[in-house]
């Protein structure tokens, strides 16, 4: 007599999870050994379902360019549109969507059935208050963590960078929910634009007169102890960096590392907190600020009411910048925005006599394409 397994299947622990995954590996390979040749790893239907909900309810999922969460159903629950907070209050309850019973397959069977989605469908767009969190006391995301955001950028990993300009700080925040919000700087004033590009979060500073930026990834600049030797020796020599001949590795790392270290003395560097950017021209009022590519900025000038390109360089130990003026606005202008697609870019103007303008890169062609005078339009910020 002999057994065959056809199946196996367990919750989604994470051993679990791990030998399935390496069952299903070895089988696609045809590593696998004979005897479980046509064995095939099962996830248990029931602990899947809870780890999809669990996800669901703590992280703001992204599919197809949008966000979500189970948090918008209590939105929709409490929707100002009595139609469909009358169908969602008779689709769902309360105790399902709070999700205070985390494991409660009811719950789960309740908000996933068929008529909820079909409310779901019928909803183009959803707008959501995260910050602060409407729904839960949560200290880290309490009413008046934020006074006056001035300016918003998408970061890496599901979080977003904010700038303050009442409190001067830039703020992260994570996309959990509810959301966690924490301080990255205090050494700001009145900043405004902010922008994360290629590892670095750059910010209009206003308040200092300057553009502030700070690495979040160690892959930005040269890490000499993570090299090899070969790649050692070439930063070494483009640098003209002094060694004896034939350096051996700990030579070159200490001498690479005693550059980095000078340079990033020559201009106060600070691996901690934000630093400045130096420029070729002073940028004395900047207020917007968006990135045209990963090594150019675009960037306004309250002061001489200019738009800027700064074309960004790395020496491997910190950045420098170097200004080109790309567009005069008039005197009464106050350029608080920016947005750069294809080869274009809009700028906002504030001022009475403003409103939004695009400049076409290609051609230096510029026009108002909203005015501010127009009655429809309240304020373009």
């Amino acid at each position: 007599m002999k057994l065959l397994v056809l199946g196996w299947t367990a919750d989604c622990e994470e051993n679990n999870k791990q030998a399935m995954e390496k069952l299903i590996k070895l089988s696609a390979n045809g590593e696998i050994a004979e005897h479980l040749k046509f064995l095939r790893p099962l996830p248990e239907a029931v602990h899947l379902a809870k780890c999809f909900k669990s996800a669901f309810a703590n992280w703001f999922l992204y599919y197809n360019g949008e966000r979500f969460n189970l948090s918008n159903l209590r939105v929709l629950y409490n929707d100002g549109d009595e139609g469909i907070k009358r169908r969602m209050r008779q689709a769902v309850t309360l105790t399902a969507i709070r999700n205070r019973d985390r494991m409660s397959v009811e719950a789960m069977l309740l908000i996933a059935k068929p008529s909820v989605r079909d409310i779901i469908r019928q909803i183009p767009r959803l707008v959501q208050t995260v910050i602060p969190e409407p729904f839960r006391l949560y200290k880290g995301n309490a009413k008046g963590v934020l006074v006056n955001p001035t300016g918003i950028c998408v970061a890496d990993h599901g979080s977003l960078f904010i700038t303050d300009n009442k409190k001067s700080c830039l703020f992260l925040a994570r996309l959990h929910y509810p959301v966690e919000i924490t301080e990255v700087s205090k050494s700001l004033r009145s900043p405004n634009g902010v922008i994360y590009v290629n590892g670095v979060v750059f910010v209009a500073d206003t308040g200092n007169g300057r553009l502030a930026y700070k690495a979040t990834l160690s892959s930005v600049f040269i890490e000499p102890k993570k090299m090899k030797i070969d790649e050692l020796r070439i930063q070494v020599e483009e640098r003209n960096i002094p060694t004896v001949a034939e350096a051996r590795k700990k030579e070159l790392v200490g001498a690479l590392s005693k550059w980095i270290s000078d340079q990033r003395k020559a201009v106060k560097y600070s691996a901690t907190d934000l630093n400045t950017l130096p420029l070729d021209e002073e940028i004395k009022f900047p207020l917007a600020v968006t990135a045209a590519a990963t090594d150019m900025l675009m960037v306004t000038d309250g002061h001489s009411h200019c738009v800027f390109q700064v074309t960004i360089s790395n020496n491997g130990a910190c950045l420098r910048g170097t200004v080109t003026q790309l567009l005069k606005l008039p005197e009464s202008s106050q350029p608080y925005g920016l947005a750069f697609t294809g080869n274009d870019l809009y700028i906002s103007d504030s001022s009475s006599d403003g409103g939004i303008i695009k400049l076409n890169l290609t051609t230096s062609e510029s026009a108002i394409i909203v005015n501010q005078r127009i009655p429809m339009v309240k304020l373009v910020e």
